[in-house]
């Protein structure tokens, strides 16, 4: 007989599923538990914890790969997690993604037998990785746009209008680039007629795009792809729309990279970018585990903001600054020597000391499926709004090594260049100018705590806030060695060509 229990979770990046068998291999079934394990605090922890520490791997995202992974494990009788191991693969990075999260778990509660005592049970969880439908594919160079035209149309009116300008706004941001347009009709025509059609409707298109939105005519290739029976072999473009029969009367957009204009790759290149994807993994693999806030970062911070008392004696002399406290997460999640490592002043390391001795156990650090013990350091900041109702700036301590995107400032500006979608009401404004975001860089690189420090326009804020959001994970400080929580601010410049 078969138990299952299944789990959803909907994030931005993975789907997450989850299903509990009693009849593995090696187990009896009188083994099987009349009384199901579970996560702590049930299944809404359980999503919070899995949405506060899932991070889908950064090659896997970048030559988009998705896909299930089906993870086995046993839920030993007082709760641990063992014997993690790949069921069923995918990728190797998705694979090990899938084996960390489910090793980091802290104890379960065990399930239970007939006569009531705990048991081991086996658990197999498929775990799905999921990418968000993006505008534009790495992989195949595709603009996921299309502009529809009347039967026998090639001139472009309101229907073709708005692809067209998400198309021209997309090649304002990356100017090198070259657009190809690929214009196709129905079947049904003679070869001539739909030969012209598809090129007539093209051609239309590019003149939209240079005359209009001031895009460079050398960097639009349109060609005219004649019935749509030809699109099969079109870049795999059947697998983004539902069925060839979107594909009637339409114009399509592929995008290629600056120097980047044909399918041959440069094999010297090509060993770049595999000694670059290399780096990456070996910075991320790089960075160590580190006990976690019961539901992650966010629930610390407003646990922090409800919790901290400033001193009144601070106030009153005007000190303020940042407080690093150090303390061990043992095998329970219990905090213990806690003590002060960076100073601001006697009443503010007394606050801070208080307000992490008050705080709820947190999750260990899970290493070969069993909690360890793990030192922590937590900056406290302590700050007051002036007589000019502005936040002062505290200045990062010198003694931190700061965080750092990977790849560097050079990978920073062309992730920005890649993503940022100028927003329409802002471009049709002519509005441009910087927007200065603040957030902190947590202690496994996670982005929390975003914010805009200097405001320009309500789109452009929110777009950049956004953007910032989506990055990956960053190289996080550290302070002694130990990863610590950074504050970093980020210019998003906004410009139209």
């Amino acid at each position: 007989m078969r138990h299952f229990l299944f789990l959803a979770l909907l994030l931005t990046l993975p789907l997450i599923t989850m299903a509990q068998n009693g009849e593995q291999e090696g187990v009896k079934s009188s083994e099987v538990s009349q009384q199901l394990p579970s996560f702590p605090g049930g299944d809404q922890q359980l999503f919070k914890f899995i949405a506060a520490n899932f991070k889908y791997p950064y090659i896997a995202e970048k030559e988009e790969i998705q896909g299930r992974v089906m993870v086995q494990f046993n839920v030993m009788p007082d709760g641990t997690i063992t014997d993690v191991e790949v069921a069923e693969s995918v990728h190797p990075s998705l694979d090990k993604e899938a084996i960390r999260l489910v090793k980091s778990m802290p104890r379960w509660i065990s399930g239970k037998g007939k006569d009531g005592k705990p048991v081991k049970v086996p658990f197999t969880i498929p775990v799905t990785f999921k990418l968000p439908n993006r505008f534009y594919s790495v992989k195949t160079h595709q603009l996921h746009m299309m502009a529809h035209f009347g039967q026998g149309e090639s001139t472009i009116n309101e229907k073709q209008s708005a692809p067209i300008k998400i198309v021209g706004a997309f090649m304002r941001q990356h100017p090198e680039d070259t657009l190809v347009i690929k214009g196709y009709t129905r079947m049904g025509l003679s070869t001539k007629q739909s030969q012209k059609l598809s090129e007539a409707r093209a051609k239309a298109v590019k003149m939209e795009l240079v005359k209009r939105y001031g895009i460079d005519a050398n960097h639009i290739i349109a060609n005219g792809m004649g019935a749509t029976k030809d699109i099969a072999s079109s870049m795999d473009a059947t697998k983004v729309f539902d069925s060839i029969d979107a594909f009637n009367d339409v114009v399509l957009f592929y995008l290629y990279e600056k120097n980047n204009s044909t399918n041959q790759v440069d094999a010297n290149k090509q060993k770049e970018d595999d000694a670059e994807r290399d780096i990456v993994i070996a910075q991320y693999d790089a960075i160590p585990p580190t006990p976690c806030f019961p539901d992650g970062p966010q629930a610390m911070s407003q646990y922090i903001t409800e919790h901290l008392q400033y001193p009144e004696s601070a106030k009153k002399d005007s000190i303020q600054g940042i407080v690093y406290v150090s303390f061990n997460v043992d095998n329970e999640g219990t905090l213990t020597d806690i003590k002060v490592i960076r100073s601001v002043s006697p009443e503010l390391d007394n606050e801070a000391c208080r307000l992490v001795k008050s705080m709820p156990k947190w999750i260990p650090v899970m290493k070969d499926g069993a909690p360890t013990s793990a030192r922590y350091i937590l900056p406290v900041k302590f700050s007051f709004e002036d007589t000019g109702n502005q936040k002062r700036a505290i200045p990062h301590d010198s003694t931190i090594a700061m965080p750092s995107y990977v790849g560097g400032k050079n990978a920073i500006f062309k992730f920005l260049s890649k993503n940022i979608k100028y927003p329409v009401k802002a471009e049709e404004k002519r509005i441009q100018g910087r927007v200065i975001i603040g957030f902190v860089v947590d202690v496994d690189g996670a982005i929390t705590d975003v914010k805009v420090i200097k405001h320009i326009d309500p789109s452009l804020d929110q777009e950049a806030t956004r953007v910032v959001k989506n990055m990956p994970r960053w190289i996080p400080g550290k302070l002694d060695g130990i990863p610590v929580r950074v504050e970093y601010t980020l210019p998003v410049t906004f410009r139209l060509q």
